[in-house]
């Protein structure tokens, strides 16, 4: 039973580290981008644990609403990217996901949605339009229908 338990625990350690090591490849220049000389940490279950800056790390749940929602776009972007780099079909939809942002991190997150969107189709929906007036997007707006 012993080595039942440790040949499952080892399998288990590659089958993440193989799924992490491509994901963090494919978000590392965002990741640097948006947070210089940082280093995202994930958990087993690929949720995210925090951000290591420098020398301090960060929990997840000490880190602001802005940072939290901004390493959540990265991170949809980075397995997008890694099922397009399979061959497969990919697309990123993200809803009011940069409410937080403040200017200077979105107008960064906002170059690296524009070149995204070279890769794959991003749809944002929100309430908030003027916020992604600067972005080079076509907007489309829904409205309620007239009653029949």
């Amino acid at each position: 039973l012993q080595l039942l338990r440790t040949t499952l625990e080892d399998a288990e350690r590659e089958t993440v580290e193989r799924y992490f090591a491509p994901l963090t490849r494919a978000i590392r220049p965002a990741i640097e981008m948006l947070f210089p000389r940082a280093d995202l940490r994930m958990n087993e279950d690929f949720t995210l644990d925090g951000l290591t800056r420098g020398r301090t790390e960060e929990k997840i749940e000490h880190l602001s609403d802005g940072t939290r929602e901004q390493l959540a776009v990265l991170v949809r972007l980075g397995f997008a990217d890694m099922l397009q780099a399979q061959g497969r079909p990919a697309m990123l939809v993200l809803d009011d996901a940069l409410c937080f942002s403040d200017a200077a991190r979105t107008d960064r997150l906002f170059n690296i949605l524009t070149d995204a969107a070279k890769r794959m189709q991003i749809v944002i929906m929100t309430c908030r339009a003027e916020q992604f007036l600067d972005l080079s997007a076509r907007c489309l707006r829904l409205e309620t229908a007239p009653a029949v």
